[in-house]
């Protein structure tokens, strides 16, 4: 299948506030200007873009300028969305529409490749003549956990002093990526591991599966045929976040750097995967390789307020940083970045609370939960500073991004934050928030009708079987198996006549009550569970013949009980004034007809794979992991347990490696990242300590205790 992007669409337009910030770059600065006309002198341009500095639309503008005189461009990054961004950013000028015929490639008939390093190098390797390239590589949570339930309980009785099992899994998430690139550890250490390290490999053979390092080495022995390979069909290279790169890909570009002219775009002060072999500075190493290597530089941050890059910039340079740093600012003086401390967890998420309130419910909230005077005060200027520059007004809230150090903490927020009257969703990595199991059934529900309408009338029986087998067990789970099993079979098979939805409905039900006078159905859950399938398939019909789109919402809730606090233990306690899915609020707000949902929610979904870090839109707050947020441009950004960065506990085998400097350098680029995400108002929680970059005071932040 053969995926297209170009084009645009005017429903539903997008204003310009949700746009991301390298759109409205219109105008370039001198810094993007010189790039773009780089005269190749010395074949290799390495160019720090700090965040914020417009890297995006330089990467943009550059390969729209060679593709416009002649040249076969190709143009790497490292991430699937890295990758999307791009192609969305040159669909937009004239000329440019890209096909894939599968993972992260994308074509374009005038001369322009889009690609992944790694969906570009798998099929280069294959032309090279090494087979085992068409072996996918296993995953490395994978990995991860296979060595922990091997020999997790090895290394921490054999190591007590480095391994402990409340830490295992990071402890050996590192050391495993240190075996991977062939890094010294401990010799005591690596003795333990290195027999469970291999016994992981031989499984994955056994599968044909290739470890990452396997994959790694692959490319690295072959970079001077792929290189040829590229100088056969390319004449210019960009590499887009070229911090990333790891030593088997420098490898390649260092082949290429003789005879093809190469832009590296990058910030090494965001090196989010220095854990896993990422170099940073690409310059350095090029230099090294003997290769003539032209340093170039993209400071002036457009993104945030003077202040906020006074204070990343203090961050940066309070710890140890010796790199670039970002000048200028959005043409807003603003306020300083602010860390906020508390004694206890829950005088943290009341405080969160409020803020929230602050920013999303008109500026003001009766509840102060206990915060002090002095922060009121502080939220209020800032409150004053997002009215002054219009993201904050009766009709519109700013967009508020919250960043957690882990997927785990951004779960638990979300249902911390709901009993406290919010309904903020977690968006996590690479799933687009529009094609999750919620949106499907909102689809379902509101639009029945049409070629798959027994599929739909299946969605929405089976979420009537999941809440029913949360407290099955025994036989009555295993009626509930099969009823459900042999109602989807049904669904499945039935031969779609053409019947209308309605008397569709009335048919399922039928069935749903000839399967209840089944002397083989016992078992009182069971019949509870029919008999309130088939009242959801009669309330269902009713609301779809009134077609009102909020009766529509309200009874779906009803029916699925689609919130996060579902059980009976989380429905005792306060949940939001409008207890209902994020998903639904906004469909709510949209202002279209029922029939219309279906076309919103494709609408939607599209913007997000094109353009996944815009995230949700102004007045939607979303929970985002630090290293999910990179690239992300919003109002408010918000640092929940900052002191929880470094986030990963180091074991001792890392600690004597030649890694530790990178470790380091990795660790500031996630507190970083997180505090660049800002146009206007950045602020930072931490629990009962200020955490690794904040032990002593930093110049341009504000420190305040909530209590105080």
């Amino acid at each position: 299948m053969r995926a297209r992007f170009g084009g645009s669409r005017d429903r539903w337009k997008t204003s310009g506030s949700d746009i991301g910030m390298d759109e409205l770059l219109v105008n370039l600065t001198s810094e993007q200007q010189k790039i773009i006309d780089w005269g190749e002198s010395s074949r290799v341009l390495n160019v720090t873009a700090k965040a914020g500095s417009g890297k995006s639309t330089t990467a943009a503008e550059l390969l729209a300028r060679r593709i416009g005189q002649g040249n076969r461009v190709l143009a790497l990054t490292f991430t699937r969305n890295g990758a999307r961004e791009l192609v969305e950013l040159m669909a937009q000028k004239e000329g440019f529409r890209f096909s894939s015929s599968g993972g992260a490639f994308y074509k374009s008939a005038n001369g322009l490749v889009i690609s992944t390093f790694d969906s570009f190098l798998r099929p280069e390797l294959v032309k090279v003549g090494v087979s085992e390239a068409l072996w996918a590589t296993i995953g490395w949570i994978s990995v991860v956990e296979s060595v922990v339930e091997q020999g997790g309980a090895i290394l921490c009785k054999e190591h007590p002093e480095t391994f402990d099992r409340v830490h295992l899994r990071s402890q050996i998430w590192d050391l495993c990526g240190l075996l991977e690139r062939h890094v010294r550890l401990d010799p005591s250490i690596e003795k333990s591991l290195r027999p469970i390290w291999d016994e992981v490999a031989r499984e994955a053979h056994r599968k044909k599966r290739l470890m990452i390092g396997e994959y790694q080495q692959l490319v690295k022995a072959n970079a001077v045929g792929i290189a040829k390979q590229c100088r056969e069909a390319f004449q210019y290279v960009v590499v887009d976040e070229s911090q990333d790169t790891s030593e088997h890909e420098l490898e390649v570009l260092v082949a290429l750097s003789g005879s093809i002219p190469m832009v590296l775009l990058g910030d090494p002060g965001q090196n989010l995967m220095a854990f896993r072999g990422a170099l940073g500075d690409l310059g350095v190493f090029f230099r090294d390789r003997g290769v003539p290597c032209e340093a170039g530089s993209l400071s002036e941050n457009r993104r945030s307020t003077q202040k906020l890059v006074v204070g990343q910039n203090s961050l940066q340079s309070g710890n140890g940083w010796t790199g670039a740093l970002a000048r200028g600012g959005n043409g807003v003086v603003g306020k300083e970045p602010v860390t906020l401390g508390g004694v206890t967890e829950t005088q943290l998420l009341d405080a969160l609370s409020y803020v929230l309130g602050c920013f999303l419910r008109g500026g003001s909230r009766s509840e102060n939960h206990g915060v002090s005077g002095n922060v009121q005060g502080l939220l209020r200027e800032r409150v004053g500073l997002l009215t002054e520059v219009g993201a904050m007004d009766e009709n519109r809230r700013p967009s508020v991004e919250i960043l957690v150090p882990t997927n785990d903490a951004g779960s638990s927020l979300v249902s911390a934050l709901w009993h406290r009257g919010f309904n903020v969703p977690f968006l996590e990595a690479k799933v687009n928030p529009f094609e999750t199991p919620l949106a499907m059934l909102l689809k379902s529900w509101c639009n029945p009708d049409g070629e798959h309408m027994w599929m739909r009338i299946g969605l929405v029986m089976e979420s009537q079987f999941r809440l029913a087998r949360g407290s099955a067990h025994g036989r009555a789970r295993e009626e509930l198996d099969a009823i459900q099993g042999a109602l989807m079979d049904w669904c499945l098979r039935h031969p779609g006549s053409g019947a209308s939805f309605v008397s569709s409905l009335e048919e399922a039900r039928g069935v749903i009550s000839g399967i209840s006078c089944d002397p083989n159905v016992s078992t009182e859950l069971a019949h509870r569970c029919l008999k309130r399938v088939s009242a959801v398939l009669e309330k269902w019909q009713k609301v779809y013949l009134k077609s009102d789109l909020g009766a529509m919402l309200d009874w779906l809730i009803y029916a699925t009980n689609s919130v996060p606090g579902s059980s009976r233990r989380d429905r005792s306690r306060k949940g939001p004034q409008s207890s209902e899915p994020w998903l639904f609020q906004r469909v709510r707000e949209a202002g279209v007809t029922v029939s219309g949902v279906s076309d919103l929610l494709e609408f939607w979904s599209q913007q997000a794979t094109r353009r996944p870090s815009s995230g949700l839109p102004h007045g939607f707050p979303c929970i985002k992991t630090i290293n999910g947020a990179k690239g992300d441009t919003v109002d408010v950004s918000i640092l929940f347990h900052a002191e929880k960065i470094p986030f990963r506990p180091r074991a001792g085998g890392l600690e004597m490696s030649s890694d530790t400097a990178r470790r380091q350098s990795d660790d500031l680029a996630l507190a970083y990242v997180a505090a660049s995400r800002a146009r206007y108002v950045h602020l930072e929680f931490v629990l009962q300590r200020l955490g690794e970059y904040h032990r002593r005071p930093l110049p341009g932040w504000i420190y305040s205790r909530l209590d105080r």
